[in-house]
């Protein structure tokens, strides 16, 4: 049929061929309006110049606005008026399809709303009352006014496909979701909190200050005027309500909110991209390396929970490996509301039997309160608040028996005696966990004195025994400084306040004051104690110069120290003592 012949005998060949065919042929030619310009020109020159064969129809599909405007580019005015009457030359019966209502059972809201829940349950995700009222609320607020055609709902479900099993158990979900919503429906927006991360999960206020930082309030409230300039009202209001949903400290620019550590916890703990440990998440799709996999420590919770033997052991050194100390403490802490009563116990004492895991390192100003070692100890006293109190003494007793140091172990009895964080234990239950941590200092000291063994920690072990047992503690002081040549210096050393400041790295001793006095007698002999110093230092030694008070600088002396208890002593004893040297 073919043969070596032009393009007219080709097209009259055809025509007779088609002209026999019984059935008509309807050819279907979709989505033109998402062609380039060229390609729009070309497709209705084919079809009015070549295509007009008989026996065929052509049904094209295409937005009317978009390929008038093209088309239009190459006749008449070159306006969208002369593409339309260049499309009436070619379109023998125009179908107008009405734009489908966005509200309604019938309409777009109906048709994207099941479309998502598709997604949802191919993602095995069920969303509890409150997450499913949230979407919901945001949907209808945000989305449906920017939603105009089916296709625009496919695209974002298609979206939700991708993103939720990406990030499944390791994100809130209804935040990602309207946070795809976000990138979508409002593109300029997401590109503003991509780039902008700081006005987005940052305070307002200027750093160590309560004071408001203006400038980054004028210049967030600028941009998001700017960003609404094309939005209509609905929009506009459906966009920063999801805004302040998404990243509520953003109240804090655009009214007079403010947010505390409590608010930060939540959003640590709910997974929301308003937390800063978090945000990252929702941006790349992805863990951050260095990061802990949520499903990964939920899956040893799990576990541990059940009573699996070993569980808990085998979870702390496998998770800390594959994150970092400060990170499984950060997400442990953080997910401490979905962690059961059995879990908690076994968690506290692993962690104490993996302390080594946590050292203590240097820390902001040389505190330690954001050591390792201080937050793994908070992390202990925290799990215990989760126990049950007849449960609470066994599992701390384990906690300071089994701590691979003792210095750990006392990290522990110390954060459950805090007040301040509301995490001190009852009286009796602190009594025996110092009982219990006292005997393991004795059973470590291997016959020494514990005082000599464990100075900086004198004060505590001590001032604790004498609290709770004072004839106890006498008799154990007195029986040491008889026994020991030395001893009635390393006592006192030990139980010299020491200090940290931020020009010194390490503590140094200060002053022995009047109330340092009072306890060191009503734990041993004060004669007995005066006895031994002036054993251990000459009269010419203590003689030789006027007590010295170092106004908390670090200058202080072992001679030093010994004279200013004598001072106190004499004192007590009426004797009137020394008088005070600058």
């Amino acid at each position: 049929m073919i043969g070596d012949v032009g393009n007219e005998e080709l097209k009259k060949r055809l025509g007779e061929c088609l002209e026999k065919y019984e059935r008509p042929i309807v050819i279907f030619l979709d989505d033109i309006d998402r062609l380039s310009k060229d390609e729009v020109h070309a497709v209705f020159r084919l079809v009015k110049l070549t295509g007009d064969l008989p026996n065929v129809t052509y049904v094209l599909c295409f937005d009317d606005e978009m390929v008038a405007a093209a088309i239009g580019e190459r006749f008449g005015q070159g306006d969208v008026h002369a593409g339309r009457d260049f499309l009436e030359k070619v379109i023998q019966v125009p179908l107008r399809l009405p734009r489908i209502p966005v509200r309604g059972e019938s309409g777009l809201q109906m048709y994207a709303l099941g479309q998502i829940q598709n997604v949802l349950n191919s993602c095995g995700v069920e969303l509890s009352e409150g997450q499913a009222h949230d979407l919901h609320q945001r949907f209808d607020e945000a989305i449906l006014p920017k939603l105009l055609t089916p296709r625009e709902a496919l695209r974002y479900s298609n979206a939700l496909s991708f993103t939720i099993p990406m990030l499944s158990g390791e994100v809130n979900v209804v935040d990602l979701m309207l946070f795809e919503a976000l990138r979508i429906f409002y593109p300029e927006y997401h590109k503003f909190v991509s780039e902008e991360r700081d006005m987005f999960i940052g305070s307002f206020d200027k750093p160590f200050a309560k004071e408001r930082n203006t400038v980054k309030i004028d210049r967030f409230t600028s941009k998001l005027k700017e960003l609404a300039g094309p939005l209509t009202p609905d929009q506009k209001k459906g966009v920063e309500g999801l805004i302040e949903y998404l990243f509520p400290r953003t109240e804090e620019a655009t009214g007079n909110s403010q947010f505390s550590m409590t608010s930060w916890k939540r959003w640590l703990r709910d997974q929301r991209i308003a937390s800063p440990e978090y945000f990252q998440r929702y941006l790349t799709y992805s863990v951050i390396k260095g990061q802990l996999h949520d499903t990964q420590l939920a899956v040893h919770l799990e576990a541990i929970g059940r009573g699996v033997p070993g569980a808990a052991d085998k979870a702390v050194p496998h998770l800390v490996e594959n994150s970092s100390h400060r990170e499984f403490l950060r997400k442990l802490m953080g997910q401490l509301d979905n962690v059961s009563p059995t879990a908690a116990g076994l968690m506290a004492v692993a962690i104490a039997r993996n302390s080594s895991l946590f050292p203590k390192e240097r820390s902001f100003m040389n505190l330690g309160f954001d050591s390792p070692q201080s937050l793994a100890s908070d992390g202990i006293a925290q799990l215990l608040k989760k126990m049950p109190e007849a449960e609470q003494i066994t599992t701390l007793l384990q906690s300071v028996e089994s701590a691979s140091s003792f210095e750990f172990a006392l990290a522990v009895v110390w954060e459950v005696g805090d007040e301040v964080q509301g995490k001190r234990l009852p009286e009796p239950l602190l009594n025996r966990a110092q009982a219990k941590l006292r005997a393991r200092a004795i059973k470590e000291a291997s016959g020494e004195p514990i005082f000599r063994v464990f100075p900086k920690y004198t004060r505590h072990l001590l001032y604790a025994w004498e609290k709770e047992d004072a004839t106890a503690v006498i008799e154990y002081l007195n029986g040491a400084l008889r026994q020991s040549p030395d001893a009635g210096m390393a006592l006192l050393r030990g139980l010299t306040p020491d200090i940290r400041s931020s020009s010194q790295p390490e503590p140094f001793l200060v002053d022995f004051g009047e109330e340092d006095y009072q306890k060191c007698v009503r734990c041993c002999d004060a004669d007995l104690l005066t006895s031994k110093l002036r054993e251990e230092f000459s009269e010419i030694e203590l003689n030789s110069d006027a007590v010295r008070w170092t106004d908390r600088e670090p200058t202080q002396t072992d001679l030093n120290i010994v004279r200013q208890f004598l001072h106190w002593h004499e004192r007590a004893e009426g004797l009137g003592g020394d008088s005070v040297s600058d």
